[in-house]
């Protein structure tokens, strides 16, 4: 169903006591600061891929339209096409939107049916076997979803030959590599840095190895 966007409004002076709790309240000039800020800190709109998990109702995804961004990650089909809806309405599009998340059953279809819908937007699955490679619907992308230590999916980062054996079965179709360092909590930034670092150095490593490889 189409998605209706509302304007904002000012609060009330007396909503909190009136307000039943709880409640969410999004303060949509200070989300569209703190997009503004992540873009300059991380050096450009083109380096970030915002999981919109977190911003999935259509006025907050409007603000990523407005700062430019295009690129994006979701965890359900529901996201992906409450994403696509926003884009669209808000001529936001092209843009490339990544499912992070192994589909089974009926859910690569329905994504390959969002796709044909939404032919302005590069949609892509994260797979970690041959198997996920063969069931992905045509005209949709891969990214090689790799573990780099979390134990939580894809392949373990040490395992280079299924890295090649899904990258050959994905051919043209493989877009990139992603993982997720969401185990890295050290208390201390410097030894969380470095681990981080490691683990970059690694997938890019990986990176390489994958591109001699054709």
């Amino acid at each position: 169903m189409p998605v209706q966007m509302t304007a904002p409004v000012p609060l009330e002076a007396d909503l909190p006591r009136r307000l039943p709790t709880p409640a969410l309240l999004i303060d949509l000039a200070a989300a569209r600061r703190n997009i503004a800020a992540t873009i300059e800190r991380i050096g450009g709109v083109e380096r970030w891929r915002p999981h919109v998990k977190t911003a999935k109702l259509p006025e907050t995804l409007a603000l990523f339209a407005e700062a430019g961004v295009r690129r994006f990650k979701c965890a359900t089909l529901r996201e992906a096409r409450v994403l696509s809806e926003t884009l669209r309405a808000q001529a936001a599009l092209p843009a490339d939107v990544l499912v992070a998340h192994h589909l089974h059953g009926p859910a690569p279809a329905q994504l390959h049916s969002l796709a044909c819908e939404y032919t302005e937007i590069r949609f892509s699955l994260l797979v970690e076997s041959v198997a996920q490679v063969t069931h992905t619907p045509d005209g949709i992308g891969i990214f090689l979803d790799v573990d780099s230590g979390m134990e939580r999916t894809g392949i373990p980062l040490s395992d280079r030959q299924a890295h090649l054996d899904v990258a050959h079965a994905a051919g043209e179709r493989l877009l990139g590599v992603h993982a997720y360092d969401g185990h890295r909590s050290e208390a201390d930034l410097g030894e969380r840095t470095a681990q981080v670092s490691a683990d970059a150095d690694a997938l890019l490593d990986l990176v390489a190895k994958l591109q001699r490889a054709g």
